[in-house]
């Protein structure tokens, strides 16, 4: 069916905008359609359809910035982010029961299109967490094993009674802060670790690893541009310079 729509034929108490997309507007702009009929109380399977675009538009509702910001971040959202952008978090729960997000954590949300970045969300969920040693050499490339346990530091003074399924290491603030920086998971969203000079260092600093893992490690930063000077400078500040005289020599 084709119908010619109009200011004066457009009435929004029996307007039936479920058959939206089989209108054919004619001498009217949709954006002024869309305005008049009040964007916010269109069911959301018609912005499913396609239909309402966020971009350009320039009154969004709470519920277009949920999911922009789901787009933007790989499909996940945090309850502090709504928070943050003035957004009530009604609108999440509201997102759950209609199935398009669902909720994988306490205050960690998922578009369900989308995989969990199971990192990602640990690194939402515990801001203080920084992903090191084995975890760190695996978003390094440094080895060819998959992640088992997840590592991570914390400051000294951190309370982890909380966190579960991470092995925590509490340490001082020169090996928390020492290298850190943000790196991409295999799902694309940075996450706060540590640079591989500093995970070349932790293979000497720290005992846990086996021969196979240092070799693999070493061989592979190896082919990298190898930054001698933060090598150096990192194994001054953790008193193992004279443990890593071999590798100097090698490279």
């Amino acid at each position: 069916k084709s119908e010619v729509i109009s200011n004066k034929g457009i009435h929004k108490n029996n307007f039936n905008v479920q058959n939206l997309s089989e209108l054919h507007i004619s001498k009217l702009r949709f954006t002024n359609v869309l305005l008049y009929l009040n964007v916010a109380n269109i069911p959301q399977k018609i912005y499913n359809s396609g239909m309402l675009a966020t971009k350009g538009c320039i009154n969004m509702t709470n519920q277009d910035k949920i999911l922009k910001i789901l787009e933007d971040n790989n499909g996940h959202i945090s309850r502090k982010t709504i928070v943050e952008n003035d957004i009530p978090t009604i609108y999440l729960t509201r997102l759950v029961n209609e199935g398009i997000i669902e909720r994988v954590s306490k205050g960690i949300y998922v578009d369900v299109n989308y995989l969990q970045d199971e990192l990602y969300t640990f690194s939402l969920k515990y801001p203080k967490l920084v992903f090191s040693r084995r975890t760190a050499l695996y978003l390094n490339n440094l080895s060819n094993r998959s992640i088992g346990v997840i590592e991570a530091n914390v400051p000294r003074n951190y309370n982890n009674k909380n966190i579960n399924d991470i092995k925590i290491y509490r340490v001082n603030e020169i090996t928390y802060e020492t290298g850190k920086e943000y790196i991409k998971t295999d799902f694309g969203n940075l996450v706060p670790t540590y640079n591989i000079e500093r995970c070349i260092c932790d293979l000497y600093l720290l005992d846990d690893y086996d021969l196979e893992q240092r070799k693999y490690a070493i061989d592979y930063y190896i082919t990298q541009g190898i930054n001698r000077e933060r090598l150096y400078e990192y194994s001054k500040i953790f008193g193992i310079y004279e443990k890593m005289l071999g590798i100097f020599e090698v490279l």
